[in-house]
């Protein structure tokens, strides 16, 4: 699946992803390829990118707010103040404060 996450400043992340997870109103809830379309509201969280591919995504070369996991450097984290989600046609669009 295709995930972007963009601020209102600018484009932290775009590249394909195996699976995304998102702080929802009612709890966290993770996406993966074939997912329905959803649009939700964020909150206040982690959103956790999930790039268990062949490929492997080189941080550097990412925001540096964007950081490995501890337990598994080939998932990115990146915290949010709130936001909004859309998901449609395997591609995630994330839009944070």
């Amino acid at each position: 699946m295709f995930v972007e996450i963009l601020t209102p400043d600018e484009r932290i992340f775009s590249g394909r992803v195996d699976s995304i997870s998102v702080p929802g109103v009612l709890g966290c809830f993770q996406m993966l390829d074939g997912h329905a379309a959803i649009t939700s509201n964020l909150v206040k969280g982690q959103v956790r990118i999930h790039t268990h591919r062949s490929e492997h995504i080189d941080c550097d070369s990412l925001h540096a707010r964007l950081v490995p996991c501890p337990d598994d450097e080939q998932i990115l984290e990146f915290f949010i103040q709130g936001g909004v989600v859309e998901m449609k046609a395997d591609r995630a669009i994330v839009l944070a404060d």
